[in-house]
This record gives C-alpha cells, structure tokens and sequence, in this order.
C-alpha cells in the first residue's frame, strides 16, 4: 500500500506557496480534453496512438500535436458542441472545484498550464474562477474568411506558445516567474 502521509517538507511547501500551476489534462479534468475531441469527431482511433507517444516522449510534442490536429480537423462550430456535449463541470477531477476555491480564497494565484489548447482549456478556466491570463496552453491557428472574418479551417497550431514543444511547461513556469513576485511556486501533475 502507498504511503500516502506527505512529508513534512512537502507540506511546508503547500502551505507557504503563493502560486499553485496545475497540469489540466487528467489532473484538473479526468482525462485528455483533446482525445475527447477526437472522440466527439469520430477519429479518437486514429489519434490514440499517437496520444501515446506525446505522453512517452518517443515522439516529439511539436509533431504529435500537429499530426493529431490533422486528424481532428476540427472547425469552430465542432469546438462549440464540444463543449456543449462535454461542458466543464461534466469534465472536473473530483474534489479539484474545492481546491482551487480554497487556494483562491487562501489569495494563492492559480495557473493551468497544458501541453492542450486554449481552445479547449478556456471553458474550464472560466468555470474554475481562473483568469484567462493565468492559461499557458498552445493556441489553434485557423484561416479566415475574408468575406465574413470568421475563422473557418484549422491549419495548425501556434509554435511560439511555451507549451508548443517538450519541456513546455517549465518555460511556462519559468514566464510566470518572471513576471510575477512569487516566493513558493507549485506545479501539479
């Protein structure tokens, strides 16, 4: 059986730490918000493997994002439905809505960070009470339509966001960091 008493140490740390990063996929909601897309699209079976490699590191995150995106295919109404079909609080960890109103009224900053998008990640944000500035999580690109300025096709996703690459999360941390006066920073998941 795991021990599951923390150390002394880790709970110096939690009770002095004025940032707390939560990882969202499978730590803030219960499981990967872009293989749910894919399943609502119909093309999860095609995805899951490469889900597999993003999470072993035996592809790169740039090129397993890409290729998923491909396959996705999605469109800004697919992304609406989603969300209707699977909204935030369907989606929660349980016990995490309690958590993160604690650490907020505690004044602890809360941040999600994901190697998911924004897309997907900005729904939940805005259920949990976190600002959307406090989201690090790649963007989807699109094509626009010049007749109506509307976004109407995926064509990939932005490679300067932090998250867009393997070690993402760190040069997240890192960002935070330095734009924010933080002593004690905690990341999760």
């Amino acid at each position: 059986m795991p021990n599951r008493t923390p150390s002394d140490h880790a709970l110096s740390t939690w009770r002095t730490a004025d940032c707390v990063c939560l990882d969202v996929d499978c730590t803030v909601t219960q499981g990967d918000g872009l293989d749910l897309l894919a399943m609502s699209m119909g093309c999860y079976d095609r995805i899951s493997g490469l889900s597999d490699q993003a999470q072993d590191g035996s592809m790169n995150l740039s090129d397993t994002l890409e290729e998923r995106l491909r396959i996705i295919n999605c469109t800004p109404d697919d992304l609406r439905r989603f969300v209707e079909t699977y909204p935030p609080e369907s989606r929660m960890t349980k016990g995490i809505v309690n958590l993160i109103k604690v650490l907020q009224k505690r004044g602890v900053a809360v941040y999600l960070i994901s190697g998911s998008f924004r897309e997907l990640i900005l729904p939940l944000a805005k259920y949990l009470g976190v600002p959307k500035e406090n989201v690090y999580a790649n963007r989807m690109a699109w094509q626009w339509d010049d007749d109506t300025g509307q976004p109407t096709r995926l064509v990939g996703f932005d490679p300067s966001q932090p998250t867009s690459s393997n070690g993402g999360k760190i040069r997240a941390i890192s960002k935070i960091r330095e734009d924010n006066p933080y002593n004690t920073v905690v990341m999760i998941g």
